[in-house]
């Protein structure tokens, strides 16, 4: 599963043992368009020997859809679903969403994207929501390229829980290359790791790698 402190939670409950399918593309008005959606009998769960499905599984579904345009604009969102409401007086499902916009020109590419993971609800069981923003931003010259990322992820306060540490996880990177060989560095920071002010996480990263 995902760390406490990755933002990236969509999709990841119906990607073990689910059933995938995705449209041929659509061309339309200079835009290219995409969709998909999955199946998964047992999510959150990995297949399970000669494929049976644990007694105590719940099933869930996602769809997305993707579209793409000449002008270096994309755009797209998608709604993950998890039936595990089922049983529970006065429930509601777990279901995670997600948007972004991109747009590429040239050597640039910027980015954003927003995704909210509504946790079960029912009696006796609160679920503490999550909210998640990104954006990025990567420009290459030549045999040179930097990019730039920044994610946070806020866990919401429920009854007499107070709302956890907004995390914020940033990170830069920059490459060059000669010939076969390519030089990339990279520094990373979590701030507010796994929810708790003040904690904090760094790492560096230098690597050379040749190809032949």
């Amino acid at each position: 599963g995902l760390s406490a402190d990755n933002p990236s939670f969509f999709g990841n409950l119906t990607t073990a043992g689910s059933v995938d399918y995705r449209i041929p593309a659509i061309e339309l008005a200079g835009a290219t368009i995409n969709a998909s959606y999955t199946y998964d009998p047992s999510a959150n769960a990995a297949p399970a020997s000669k494929g049976a499905v644990a007694a105590t599984s719940v099933d869930g579904d996602a769809m997305t859809l993707q579209i793409d345009h000449e002008s270096g604009v994309s755009i797209g969102g998608g709604v993950e679903t998890v039936n595990d409401g089922q049983g529970k007086t006065l429930a509601s499902d777990t279901e995670r969403t997600t948007a972004y916009v991109k747009y590429s020109n040239g050597p640039l590419t910027v980015a954003y994207q927003e995704a909210y993971n509504n946790v079960v609800n029912a009696t006796g069981v609160e679920g503490a929501d999550q909210e998640a923003e990104f954006w990025g931003i990567s420009y290459t010259a030549g045999d040179m390229s930097f990019s730039y990322g920044e994610s946070t992820l806020m866990t919401k306060g429920v009854s007499n829980t107070a709302a956890g540490a907004e995390i914020e996880l940033e990170s830069i990177q920059a490459s060059y290359t000669m010939g076969a060989m390519t030089l990339s560095a990279a520094l990373s920071e979590t701030a507010n790791t796994g929810g708790t002010a003040g904690a904090k996480y760094e790492e560096t990263q230098i690597a050379v790698s040749f190809a032949f």
